[in-house]
């Protein structure tokens, strides 16, 4: 589908991944505004994922996992 925002594939680091999403804007994309995508199906999800501050507007999905 494509059109997406900020993408941020994770997974295949362990159980926690230290990654924030801070301070931006998405708006007015085709799909997410934001997202974070597992990359391996087999991979355990991962903790410590976090988006502050973050303003998405007009966007088909705002924020999505």
């Amino acid at each position: 589908m494509g059109g997406a925002g900020i993408g941020i594939g994770v997974g295949g680091w362990g159980m926690v991944e230290r990654l924030t999403i801070t301070a931006c804007t998405a708006v007015g994309n085709g799909t997410n505004g934001i997202f974070v995508e597992l990359q391996q199906e087999h991979w355990p999800p991962p903790r410590g994922i976090r988006i502050t501050a973050c303003h998405a507007e007009d966007n088909r999905f705002g924020i999505s996992d």
